[in-house]
This record gives structure tokens, C-alpha cells and sequence, in this order.
């Protein structure tokens, strides 16, 4: 059912804080503010999207050069920003520069097989690591990390060195 179109009000009640709608489905206040105020945002961004003014680490009235889809900031943190990107991408550049699925698996304990097994499929596929089927009884796979993401080093040296300097107590 589309709330938001819905402007014929029928019943308050004030024991429940509900509201009924013309269309009979109950819903609360705080629904009805959320969606009437996200339509309106939404609005305004698409509106401020399609003209190019806001990119997606700046949501004020002041413009950059880039468009949302053509920032390289934003596009790297598409690329490698995600929850377990970073730590996989840690695990080769500051580890064992050729691992085994079980191998990664093990050095992040909390992350699950399928969440993996998409990271690392992301990440070979962008050319940030290689794959490899080792042939023999059972199928095994020795993933590598690749010259394109060992230039990731650099920076995820200088986002270290970042942490150090502006967190000098928990370094």
C-alpha cells in the first residue's frame, strides 16, 4: 500500500498514539513522519544528484568538482570499504602473501564462509587478487594478492600512521 499518498486522515487515537488511514492500515506516528520526511529528502538529493552538487562524503550546500559517480575517493571506498575488504587485503599485504581459503578463513574467525567466499570473489575480480586451483584429490584454491593491490600498501601504511598520530593513547 502507498502511505505516503494517503491524505484522508480518518481516526486518531490517542490511547495508542495510531493513526488510521483512509486505506485501513494502522501505522504510528513516528511511520507516517519517517515517510513523509524521506520522500521530501529524497526529493532534494535527487533533485541536488542530477545537478551534480553533492557527492557522497558531502551532504551541504557547497559543490566540488566531482559528481557522486565520478569521485576516485568515492569509487575506492566502493571498491575496498566494505566491512572484511580491508581486513582480507591486510591479511595478504602484512601476512602470508599466498593463502588458502581455510587459511583466510581461520586468520578471521568471525566473518562466515559465503562473506568470504563474496570478498574474495569481489576482490579477484576487480584485480586485487589472483586465484588459483591447485589440482589433486580435492579442489583446493591458493588465492595471491597482485601487483594492483599491493599498491594498496601505501596507503593503508599512511591510514596506520594516521590512527598513530591522532590516537597517540591507544596507539
Amino acid at each position: 500500500m502507498n502511505i505516503i499518498n494517503c491524505n484522508i486522515i480518518s481516526k486518531y487515537c490517542l490511547q495508542c498514539l495510531k493513526i488510521r488511514c483512509c486505506t485501513r492500515f494502522e501505522i504510528t506516528f513516528n511511520q507516517v513522519f519517517f515517510i513523509h520526511r524521506s520522500a521530501l529528502l529524497s526529493k532534494v538529493y535527487k533533485s541536488k544528484l542530477s545537478q551534480g552538487k553533492v557527492t557522497s562524503y558531502e551532504w551541504k550546500k557547497e559543490t566540488t568538482e566531482y559528481g557522486q559517480y565520478t569521485c576516485p575517493i568515492h569509487k575506492t571506498i566502493l571498491l575496498i570499504g566494505d566491512r572484511w575488504t580491508l581486513f582480507i587485503l591486510r591479511e595478504f599485504l602484512y601476512g602470508v602473501k599466498q593463502q588458502r581459503f581455510n587459511q583466510l578463513f581461520r586468520s578471521l574467525k568471525p566473518i562466515s564462509s559465503r562473506t568470504l567466499a563474496l570478498k574474495l570473489k569481489k576482490l579477484e575480480s576487480n584485480g586485487l587478487l589472483s586465484r588459483t586451483v591447485i589440482p589433486g584429490k580435492t579442489l583446493e584454491v591458493q588465492y595471491a594478492i597482485t601487483e594492483k593491490g599491493k599498491s594498496l600498501k601505501k596507503a593503508l601504511d599512511k591510514m596506520g600512521l594516521w590512527y598513530k598520530e591522532n590516537n597517540p593513547s591507544t596507539g
